[in-house]
């Protein structure tokens, strides 16, 4: 039983470090934050925008927070800051919801900031210009087949087509050896470094050009309501890399704006949603500690279920044990409290007691024996033939 104890005691130790292991492994993955997309704030690699969260929650007086909530949670008005990093044009079709949210802050006299996600081909390969027109062409293909996918989204516009931009491949200027190319701006808030992305183009008269790579439109403002939109097509000033290697404070001020005051990275397009789920309440409600105290009795009664800590009463051993015989411990008695030459001696004796109430005549006849002296088996049979002068076994 013992045994049976420390072998589960072992199974339970083992099970809670491997707990262990996989609770560390995890721990470190999301403190890498590689699990997440490019231009999440949860990530510290070169791709995301950890360090801009971090470096703006310094600043004194301002708040800065991240949206994991639904899209009807995201509010704000005048002084408010939506960072909308690494968006794809297909947001507008997918995530509508969010979009309009997005735009009520704006509207409100908020600031959206959104950075466009790269397209697969990038500015610095050698491969000839597409023509405009089967460009655009192969893009209303796409949306035609999104839409067929999704009939049910079909009616929500892209990006694109909902602010009135077009993002394209930029020409094939900058070498692809550059780490970040210079990109002056049409103001005096310096210049802009950009590691590629899409140019845009069909700006609407709404939009002012701020930076521009060559002829190509790279960074774009216009006004939403009471506030404004500032639309990137790539995010390298923002990034971790961006804020590393080629810090502009005058260019992420002029793009995010001298009256902030509230500062959401929005992340809830990025996958990272908080759900209420049994395991959020439980944490809201602080019962985690309830929760691991019955894990604990939960434990303790499989511990008992399966070997109980007191022995069954009356039950006989279910295992044998190895040892001597019961036999050998009236043979060690005897060895220690009779001398072997008064053995028999000593068995004619309680023999005699034994017959002397109900067999009195076999009692006389062994008294009437001579001594048994040294030959134990002749004295033996000697007893035997008084007590049974007519042979056979005596089970009296």
């Amino acid at each position: 039983m013992r045994r049976d104890r420390l072998a589960l005691a072992a199974l339970l130790g083992l099970a809670v470090l491997f707990a262990a292991g996989l609770a560390l492994v995890a721990r470190e993955r999301y403190a890498r934050g590689d699990g997440y997309p490019a231009g999440s704030s949860f990530r510290t690699d070169p791709l995301g925008t950890k360090a801009l969260h971090d470096a703006l929650l310094e600043i004194e007086g301002l708040r800065v927070a991240r949206h994991v909530g639904p899209a009807t949670d995201l509010r704000g008005g005048e002084g408010t800051v939506v960072l909308l990093l690494e968006v794809s044009d297909r947001l507008g079709t997918a995530d509508p919801v969010l979009v309009r949210a997005v735009e009520a802050v704006g509207l409100a006299g908020g600031r959206i900031v959104v950075t466009l996600a790269r397209s697969q081909r990038s500015w610095f390969e050698d491969e000839d210009d597409e023509d405009p027109k089967e460009s655009e062409k192969k893009r209303e293909d796409e949306r035609a087949e999104q839409g067929a996918r999704e009939p049910q989204a079909s009616f929500a516009p892209p990006l694109s087509a909902r602010w009135g931009f077009a993002a394209r491949p930029c020409p094939s200027e900058p070498h692809a050896t550059i780490a970040a190319v210079p990109i002056a701006t049409e103001e005096s808030s310096g210049d802009l470094p950009w590691r590629g992305g899409d140019c845009l183009a069909d700006l609407t008269p709404a939009w002012r050009s701020l930076y521009r790579l060559g002829a190509h439109p790279v960074v774009a403002e216009r006004s939403l309501g009471r506030g404004s939109i500032v639309l990137l097509t790539g995010g390298y000033v923002l990034s971790n890399e961006g804020l590393l290697f080629d810090r502009r404070p005058a260019v992420l001020s002029r793009l995010i704006g001298t009256d902030a005051r509230t500062i959401l990275f929005e992340e809830s397009h990025h996958g990272v949603r908080r759900r209420a789920g049994i395991v959020a309440l439980l944490g809201r409600y602080r019962m985690r500690g309830a929760l691991a105290a019955a894990a604990i009795l939960l434990g303790l009664w499989g511990w008992w279920a399966g070997s109980p800590l007191v022995p069954a009463a009356g039950g006989a051993e279910t295992e044998p044990r190895s040892g001597k015989e019961a036999s050998l411990g009236l043979v060690s008695l005897l060895r220690r409290g009779v001398p072997p030459k008064r053995l028999m001696e000593t068995c004619l004796e309680e023999w005699r007691r034994a017959f002397a109430r109900a067999r009195p005549a076999a009692a006389a006849a062994l008294a009437r024996l001579p001594p048994p002296g040294e030959d134990i088996p002749a004295a033996y049979r000697r007893a035997r033939e008084a007590v049974n002068p007519n042979g056979g076994d005596d089970d009296r």
